[in-house]
């Protein structure tokens, strides 16, 4: 510093121009400033720029971490109405069967036991148990032989309740034969079960409830010789 200072000193009063010197001294200053507000510039613009990305950093963070909350509270709420329209199905489902149509056979009279001669007949009784009304209500009887039940038995009586309506605790009836005309019990009865077939007396009952689902009701007895009775197929008994 101190030769510096010597040598401007040296070269202003040993200079001839004074004038050049002076211009010479100044635009050093003016350099020197320049290359300070230079270097002071850089850094500013650098300390901006960690700044500015330093942000962005924080930013895209809090926004990562609010979009994972959105997703834990959105999969809460999920199972949250997930957990309470499951609850409101079984509510609803509960409700239907407390308060449907359930419509059966309460009672069935028929001939018992069979003689020779005698004529056969049957009645069912068929009461709606429940809270609302059984809609387009259609039954059917059969009175036929068969070795084994089948699936899809020929019914002897027409839709002799078509298309009805039952009410809560009403009863409807079904009779067989169908026709005034009586079927007179023969022989052929006890020899056709004598050689392995069976007579079977059996009916259904198909309605649809209040809330637009469809039933069906199913019964089925056949006749023991052994025991001089009727007794329940419990394969062809359904009620749904």
């Amino acid at each position: 510093m101190n030769w510096a200072k010597k040598n401007w000193k040296r070269l202003w009063w040993f200079a001839e121009d004074k004038v050049e010197v002076l211009g010479l001294i100044l635009s050093s200053i003016a350099l020197g400033i320049a290359v300070f507000l230079y270097c002071e510039t850089k850094r500013m613009a650098d300390y901006a720029h960690d700044a500015i990305a330093k942000t962005d950093s924080q930013m895209v963070y809090s926004r990562n971490r609010d979009s994972l909350n959105d997703v834990k509270t959105e999969s809460k709420d999920s199972l949250i109405f997930a957990g309470q329209a499951g609850r409101d199905s079984l509510a609803l489902a509960g409700f239907k069967t407390e308060n449907r149509a359930w419509i059966f056979v309460n009672k069935l009279d028929r001939t018992s036991p069979l003689l020779i001669g005698q004529a056969l007949t049957a009645k069912a009784e068929i009461l709606n148990s429940g809270r609302t009304p059984g809609l387009e209500v259609v039954t059917r009887l059969g009175c036929n032989f068969f070795r084994h039940f089948p699936a899809e038995p020929e019914y002897n009586t027409a839709k002799q309740s078509s298309r009805a309506t039952v009410a809560p605790q009403q009863t409807i009836f079904i009779t067989y034969p169908p026709r005034k005309t009586p079927v007179i019990i023969q022989q052929d009865v006890f020899d056709s079960i004598a050689i392995g077939s069976n007579l079977y007396l059996y009916g259904d009952i198909s309605y649809r409830d209040v809330f637009g689902v469809s039933h069906l009701t199913q019964w089925c007895l056949y006749y023991s010789i052994a025991d001089s009775s009727w007794k329940i197929n419990r394969t062809h008994n359904t009620m749904r």
